[in-house]
């Protein structure tokens, strides 16, 4: 019957009278993607450039751009390209290409069984110990029974532990599919742990693509973490095409909400000017909000500017001291940036043994700068 039903488009709510499906039918497209509402009546649907609304009998709905929103979540659909809403008795249920998601309470019930909160709580306090004699076992047990009965946060919870193999045996497509099934339900969480699995093929086939949607679905839900990945995929093109002013803005993003790896990738930006009107100053300002949260890159970064005098009075001693603190800290461009203090004797004694040492710890890493010296200081007779 739904192959038999003429799609209804836009504003348009009529449909073929002699289809009783059809009668209770709407669709709008937009971007590629088609929101389909079937049963119910008295809906609204509408659709304004590169944005789609349905609102009436209970739900509303929004698809902004590839965003899709509903009762405050939202999920990027990526390549998803049909919606559909079926409404009927109770709360509407919710599918994209098929798969169910933005699970909602019945009217007068709780989102999942009563006590799956109550079960996720004390499986914290058994896992943690808070409170609570730690008991491992029985904690992933009942995170286990809590994410089969479709608590969003148990499953988000559970995917993790699968991930890192914390209280279980590290399972990686167990990890996938947990995390797969919060991210489907809104969880922001899972949704950047998500865009990690994909990312690096873990638990699934690498895909770039479907990595960067689940970035910016959480990203748009105001995850931190989210939201310095998504700039990172627009710095580096990685699913999707390189766009530096989209990169400064979700690095911003990412550094307002706190997040330590956005604060340091923002500075970077504003140290040379990349997309953003260069502001040395403001750089070391968030370098120092990096460093705060012991962010080891920023170390680095921040004797640099010291070395080089930029957003800051050149301090060639404060260089080294940073320098030693992120190279202590297995940063490899701050040993070889310590190793050419110590061998030019530019804010510290000069001494070239220390300096060979240093050099071969970055060439260890890989820097092919910190390898020549090597080469060069050996030639020279140190060793």
């Amino acid at each position: 019957m739904r192959l038999k039903t003429l799609l209804v488009t836009a504003l348009g709510l009529s449909a073929p009278a002699d289809d009783a499906f059809a009668q209770s039918q709407a669709s709008v497209s937009v971007n590629g993607k088609t929101i389909r509402v079937l049963g119910g009546s008295s809906l609204n649907v509408s659709a304004v450039d590169d944005r789609a609304e349905v609102f009436g009998s209970g739900i509303r709905m929004t698809l902004d751009g590839t965003v899709l929103s509903m009762d405050g979540r939202s999920l990027d659909l990526g390549s998803f390209t049909l919606i559909e809403v079926t409404l009927g008795e109770g709360a509407p249920r919710v599918e994209v290409d098929g798969r169910r998601i933005f699970d909602r309470p019945e009217d007068g019930a709780s989102a999942a069984p009563e006590d799956t909160s109550a079960k996720v709580a004390r499986a914290v306090a058994l896992f943690t110990g808070d409170g609570v004699t730690a008991n491992i076992p029985e904690a992933v047990s009942l995170m286990t029974e809590a994410a089969s009965e479709g608590n969003p946060v148990a499953q988000r919870n559970l995917g993790l532990l699968y991930r890192d193999g914390a209280g279980v045996a590290r399972d990686e497509r167990a990890a996938f599919e947990w995390l797969e099934k919060a991210a489907l339900g809104g969880d922001s969480i899972a949704q950047d742990a998500l865009g990690d699995l994909y990312a690096a093929g873990r638990g699934t086939v690498r895909n770039l693509e479907k990595s960067f949607a689940w970035y910016q679905a959480s990203a748009v839900q105001g995850n931190a973490g989210a939201q310095t990945n998504l700039g990172y995929a627009y710095d580096f093109g990685v699913g999707t095409p390189p766009d530096p002013v989209q990169a400064v803005h979700w690095y911003r993003q990412g550094a307002q909400m706190g997040d330590a790896a956005g604060q340091f990738n923002y500075a970077l930006k504003l140290l040379d000017g990349a997309g953003v009107p260069q502001d040395q100053r403001a750089a070391v300002d968030w370098l120092n909000r990096a460093i705060a949260q012991d962010y080891a890159p920023a170390y680095n970064t921040l004797g640099y500017a010291y070395d080089a005098g930029a957003g800051v009075a050149r301090n060639p001693a404060e260089a080294v001291r940073l320098y030693r603190i992120a190279a202590e800290r297995g940063v490899r461009d701050a040993q070889t940036n310590l190793a050419v203090s110590l061998e030019q004797g530019s804010g510290t004694p000069a001494d070239l043994q220390a300096a060979l040492s240093w050099y071969q710890r970055a060439a260890a890493q890989g820097d092919g700068r910190a390898a020549a010296a090597v080469t060069r200081l050996n030639a020279a007779g140190i060793r």
